[in-house]
This record gives structure tokens, sequence and C-alpha cells, in this order.
């Protein structure tokens, strides 16, 4: 978690069903100890690293193949 750029945050509510655990990917902007700094939509939230899961992403997408007849 310390050198990850966006996290995933779970979700405590009750939830209905096929409805996923995590929501995002956000932002971490700061690291305080086991409290994490997400941008969610415009506001700063506070969390802590029990909520919060790395999330992967790509950088860049890669480029669609030829199709080949």
């Amino acid at each position: 978690m310390e050198t990850c750029t966006y996290a995933m945050l779970r979700d405590d509510s009750i939830r209905g069903a096929l409805q996923p655990p995590h929501s995002g990917p956000y932002r971490i902007l700061q690291r305080i100890g086991k409290v994490f700094a997400l941008r969610i939509g415009t506001k700063e939230v506070r969390v802590s690293v029990d909520r919060i899961k790395p999330a992967y992403v790509l950088a860049n997408d890669p480029p669609c193949p030829a199709k080949v007849r």
C-alpha cells in the first residue's frame, strides 16, 4: 500500500444482490500512519487502511492488433 496511487474503498452498508463490495478506484492523496486521504469526487476523505485495498490501473491501453485474414 505504500507505493499505490489508487485504492478501492470497501462499502460496509447492506448491499442488494450483485452489488460490488468495493467502490472506486480513488486517488490516494496522502498517507498518515494507518490513515489514508482519498479523493472521492471533489472531496478529500480520510479512511483507515482496513477499509481499502490497492487498485491496479493500467497506465496505457495496449493498441488493438490488426485483424489478419
